[in-house]
This record gives C-alpha cells, structure tokens and sequence, in this order.
C-alpha cells in the first residue's frame, strides 16, 4: 500500500489490483462507459445514468464514483472513542513520559526513558516501541466497535469516505482507488484478464 494511501486514502480491500490492467480496464470499460480515468464522466452525465449524490453515476448496472477528497458524511467520525488504555498498560505510562520537548536533548530523554519502560515491562525496546499495549484495551476496542459501528468498516456502507469507486452489480465486483484507477487499488474479488473479459462484456 501506498504511504499516502496508508495515511490518508481509504482505498482497501481483500484482493490488491495489478496495476498493469489500468491501460485495460480504461481502454475496454471506462471509456466506453463514457468516464476517464479518474470517474469522472468525459461529456456530461451519459445517456441513462443518473447522477449520485454527493458524488458518482449510476445506470444500474455500474456505478462509477471518483475517488473523495471530502471528510465524512455519515457521522463516524464524529463518534467519540469510548475506551481507553488501563491505567497500568504500557501506552499509558508511556503517554506519561510524552512532552511538548522537542529539542534534540528533549527526544533523547524521551528515547532514554522509552527504553527503560520497555525493559521494565519486559517488551522490545526496538520494534513497535511506540504501540505496544500490554491491557486488554484491543478486545474492549473490538467490542465497542460492534456496538456503535454504522456499517460495516465503522463509517455507513454508503458515506463517500469508503463506498467503493466502481461496482459491477451482475458480477457483484467493487474496487476502491487510490485518486484514480488502478493506482494502489483493491477489489473484493480477485480481478485477471478473465473478469475484465466479463466486465467489458457487459458495457
């Protein structure tokens, strides 16, 4: 996965998509739908489509979003987490040793004293240093996310922030992009020359 994608894109998914079938895939079934590379139609809503809101077309058959650079819609994250650390975990006492020092001298405490809480607590000072946990906040953090989610991935199915950017309703295909197709993409089916056969079959 790409980093920007990583840290602020929201393009994931069962099945990485071969970047070498983008040429492809916009020659033999963007294009023709009357889309460029990006989702966005090339000419106007096409003849039989219908315009999405906030963004995206459909024509019941696909339905084409570009990638959203907007915040969310559904009101996930606005939902305040609920669970925290315990007292005696790791992430605490480590958010303890924490500081608005960021002089040279400060980060070297910060790193001195980070070392001795790993070795006192019996954790790798060199790997994940930063997000050990040693409490049970992951299991209550499972739970309270089942609890308050609003779809399947927290956000509701259908908030811009994870809708997919091109679904195949007849084959049941959606695949997420990283700002355009087939960059760092994902598909909850394995795509290969075969479905993109299928889908161009059906344009």
């Amino acid at each position: 996965m790409e980093l920007g994608n990583m840290l602020f894109g929201n393009a994931r998914g069962v099945h990485p998509v071969d970047r070498s079938l983008q040429e492809a895939f916009l020659d033999r079934v963007l294009t023709p739908l009357g889309f460029d590379g990006y989702g966005h139609p090339e000419n106007g809503t096409p003849e039989g489509w219908t315009v999405l809101e906030p963004m995206g077309h459909t024509n019941g058959v696909f339905t084409i979003r570009p990638y959203w650079w907007g915040d969310c819609l559904c009101g996930w994250d606005e939902i305040a987490l609920e669970v925290t650390h315990s007292p005696e975990c790791y992430q605490t006492r480590l958010g303890l040793l924490r500081s608005d020092d960021f002089s040279e001298n400060g980060l070297k405490r910060y790193d001195s004293e980070r070392t001795k809480l790993c070795k006192e607590m019996g954790l790798d000072p060199h790997k994940g240093s930063e997000v050990h946990c040693t409490c049970d906040f992951p299991e209550r953090y499972d739970q309270w996310f089942e609890q308050n989610k609003l779809g399947t991935e927290g956000h509701r199915n259908d908030c811009p922030i994870v809708a997919p950017n091109f679904e195949c309703e007849p084959l049941g295909l959606t695949i997420k992009v990283y700002k355009y197709f087939m960059r760092d993409s994902y598909s909850n089916v394995y795509m290969d020359e075969g479905v993109l056969d299928r889908l161009a079959a059906l344009v």
